[in-house]
Protein backbone atom coordinates (compact mmCIF):
# COMPACT_ATOMS: atom_id res chain seq x y z
CA UNK A 1 0.00 0.00 0.00
CA UNK A 2 1.29 3.44 -0.90
CA UNK A 3 2.10 5.78 1.99
CA UNK A 4 0.30 9.13 1.63
CA UNK A 5 1.48 12.47 2.93
CA UNK A 6 -0.66 13.98 5.69
CA UNK A 7 -3.41 16.40 4.86
CA UNK A 8 -3.09 19.58 6.90
CA UNK A 9 -6.25 21.25 8.10
CA UNK A 10 -6.22 24.44 10.16
CA UNK A 11 -9.02 26.28 11.88
CA UNK A 12 -8.68 29.92 12.82
CA UNK A 13 -11.28 31.40 15.14
CA UNK A 14 -10.97 35.14 14.71
CA UNK A 15 -13.36 35.94 11.89
CA UNK A 16 -15.24 38.54 13.92
CA UNK A 17 -12.06 40.40 14.77
CA UNK A 18 -11.09 40.57 11.09
CA UNK A 19 -7.52 39.84 12.07
CA UNK A 20 -5.29 38.68 9.30
CA UNK A 21 -3.54 35.39 8.74
CA UNK A 22 -0.82 34.19 6.41
CA UNK A 23 -1.22 30.93 4.50
CA UNK A 24 1.58 30.93 1.95
CA UNK A 25 1.25 29.48 -1.52
CA UNK A 26 4.54 27.75 -2.40
CA UNK A 27 5.79 28.16 -5.94
CA UNK A 28 4.02 25.78 -8.30
CA UNK A 29 1.07 25.23 -5.96
CA UNK A 30 -2.55 26.07 -6.80
CA UNK A 31 -4.76 28.07 -4.43
CA UNK A 32 -8.52 28.28 -4.04
CA UNK A 33 -10.92 30.32 -1.94
CA UNK A 34 -14.49 29.32 -1.01
CA UNK A 35 -16.95 31.29 1.13
CA UNK A 36 -19.12 29.62 3.78
CA UNK A 37 -21.66 28.16 3.59
CA UNK A 38 -19.94 25.65 1.31
CA UNK A 39 -22.01 24.73 -1.75
CA UNK A 40 -21.19 21.01 -1.40
CA UNK A 41 -21.67 20.94 2.41
CA UNK A 42 -24.31 23.56 3.25
CA UNK A 43 -25.17 21.95 6.60
CA UNK A 44 -21.83 23.15 8.00
CA UNK A 45 -23.24 26.34 9.48
CA UNK A 46 -20.12 28.48 9.90
CA UNK A 47 -19.70 31.93 8.45
CA UNK A 48 -16.30 32.70 7.02
CA UNK A 49 -13.91 31.47 4.35
CA UNK A 50 -12.02 28.35 3.30
CA UNK A 51 -8.54 28.82 1.84
CA UNK A 52 -6.94 25.84 0.09
CA UNK A 53 -3.41 25.10 -1.18
CA UNK A 54 -2.71 22.19 -3.55
CA UNK A 55 0.77 20.91 -4.50
CA UNK A 56 1.41 20.12 -8.19
CA UNK A 57 0.87 16.36 -7.72
CA UNK A 58 -2.34 16.60 -5.68
CA UNK A 59 -4.57 14.97 -8.30
CA UNK A 60 -2.01 12.58 -9.80
CA UNK A 61 -2.48 9.01 -8.56
CA UNK A 62 1.22 8.08 -8.95
CA UNK A 63 2.51 11.24 -7.27
CA UNK A 64 3.88 11.32 -3.71
CA UNK A 65 1.69 14.44 -3.33
CA UNK A 66 -1.56 12.63 -4.26
CA UNK A 67 -4.41 13.82 -1.97
CA UNK A 68 -1.97 16.01 -0.01
CA UNK A 69 -3.15 19.55 0.54
CA UNK A 70 -3.59 22.25 3.11
CA UNK A 71 -6.70 24.16 3.97
CA UNK A 72 -7.62 26.79 6.49
CA UNK A 73 -11.08 27.67 7.73
CA UNK A 74 -11.20 31.32 8.77
CA UNK A 75 -14.50 31.25 10.64
CA UNK A 76 -16.54 33.28 13.09
CA UNK A 77 -15.24 33.48 16.62
CA UNK A 78 -18.36 31.96 18.19
CA UNK A 79 -17.62 28.54 16.65
CA UNK A 80 -16.82 25.99 19.35
CA UNK A 81 -14.32 23.50 17.95
CA UNK A 82 -14.15 20.11 19.63
CA UNK A 83 -13.40 16.50 18.75
CA UNK A 84 -17.13 15.98 18.21
CA UNK A 85 -17.63 19.08 16.06
CA UNK A 86 -14.63 18.19 13.89
CA UNK A 87 -15.92 14.66 13.37
CA UNK A 88 -19.42 15.92 12.50
CA UNK A 89 -18.33 18.81 10.26
CA UNK A 90 -15.64 16.93 8.37
CA UNK A 91 -17.96 13.99 7.76
CA UNK A 92 -20.41 16.43 6.18
CA UNK A 93 -17.54 18.08 4.28
CA UNK A 94 -16.16 14.86 2.78
CA UNK A 95 -19.60 13.31 2.20
CA UNK A 96 -20.44 16.44 0.21
CA UNK A 97 -17.14 16.44 -1.65
CA UNK A 98 -17.48 12.77 -2.62
CA UNK A 99 -21.17 13.22 -3.52
CA UNK A 100 -20.45 16.18 -5.78
CA UNK A 101 -17.61 14.37 -7.53
CA UNK A 102 -19.38 11.06 -8.13
CA UNK A 103 -22.16 13.00 -9.84
CA UNK A 104 -19.92 15.28 -11.94
CA UNK A 105 -17.58 12.41 -12.88
CA UNK A 106 -20.46 9.96 -13.48
CA UNK A 107 -18.97 7.45 -10.99
CA UNK A 108 -21.01 4.37 -10.07
CA UNK A 109 -22.53 5.09 -6.65
CA UNK A 110 -21.99 1.46 -5.58
CA UNK A 111 -18.27 2.32 -5.26
CA UNK A 112 -18.98 4.81 -2.47
CA UNK A 113 -17.85 3.69 0.97
CA UNK A 114 -19.21 5.22 4.19
CA UNK A 115 -17.24 8.27 5.27
CA UNK A 116 -15.79 7.71 8.73
CA UNK A 117 -14.06 10.58 10.56
CA UNK A 118 -12.16 10.09 13.82
CA UNK A 119 -10.11 12.56 15.87
CA UNK A 120 -8.04 12.51 19.01
CA UNK A 121 -7.15 15.74 20.85
CA UNK A 122 -3.53 16.71 21.37
CA UNK A 123 -2.74 19.59 23.71
CA UNK A 124 0.26 21.76 22.85
CA UNK A 125 0.70 24.71 25.18
CA UNK A 126 -2.39 26.91 25.07
CA UNK A 127 -3.39 25.90 21.54
CA UNK A 128 -5.80 23.11 20.78
CA UNK A 129 -4.66 20.45 18.35
CA UNK A 130 -6.14 17.25 16.95
CA UNK A 131 -4.91 14.34 14.85
CA UNK A 132 -7.37 12.30 12.90
CA UNK A 133 -8.35 10.28 9.88
CA UNK A 134 -11.01 10.41 7.20
CA UNK A 135 -11.91 7.11 5.56
CA UNK A 136 -13.73 7.76 2.29
CA UNK A 137 -13.94 7.04 -1.42
CA UNK A 138 -10.97 8.32 -3.39
CA UNK A 139 -13.05 9.55 -6.32
CA UNK A 140 -9.93 10.05 -8.45
CA UNK A 141 -8.52 6.53 -7.95
CA UNK A 142 -11.94 4.88 -7.47
CA UNK A 143 -10.97 3.08 -4.29
CA UNK A 144 -11.22 3.59 -0.53
CA UNK A 145 -8.62 5.90 0.95
CA UNK A 146 -7.60 7.06 4.42
CA UNK A 147 -6.61 10.72 4.75
CA UNK A 148 -4.49 11.69 7.75
CA UNK A 149 -5.36 15.07 9.21
CA UNK A 150 -3.44 17.41 11.48
CA UNK A 151 -5.71 20.14 12.89
CA UNK A 152 -4.69 23.30 14.76
CA UNK A 153 -7.26 25.67 16.20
Amino acid sequence: MKNFLPLMFSLTLSWADAQSFHLPTPEGWHEEFIAFPLEFAPSISYQGEEHLRFPPGWGEIKSEEFWSYCYLWWIEEKAAISKESLERDLKQYYDGLVGRNIISRKIDSTLVVPTVVEFQPIEKGKKTAFKGTVKMLDYMGLRPIVLKLDVRV
